[in-house]
């Protein structure tokens, strides 16, 4: 079976795309994972958390409205920094993997 040309054009066009992409976001994702983690079991020790499992909230319920909204705060600021680190980065590796 022959493929349309259009659609040989996109698979080459994202076997070419693999290898920066999986370099660009290892490091953003590994710091992110690292804040995330930290500052989700710092929030969850909040006294305003321990109050809402007490009054018999679920543990999801504790989370998802309480936690996780003060957890996203420090998330979102260093995703703009690594925002700035991602478009300087990506020359670097365009050069690396110009092929």
């Amino acid at each position: 079976m022959m493929w349309p040309r259009h659609f040989t054009m996109i698979v080459d066009r994202l076997h070419h795309f693999v290898l920066p992409v999986v370099t660009l976001s290892a490091s953003s994702f590994s710091r992110l994972d690292a804040l995330s983690t930290y500052q989700h079991g710092r929030d969850i020790q909040t006294r305003l958390c321990e109050d809402c499992k007490g009054k018999g909230l679920s543990g999801l319920t504790v989370i998802v409205k309480h936690a996780w909204h003060n957890s996203l705060i420090p998330i979102v600021t260093l995703l703009g920094f690594s925002l700035t680190n991602l478009i300087g980065g990506a020359y670097i590796v365009e050069v690396i993997f110009s092929y």
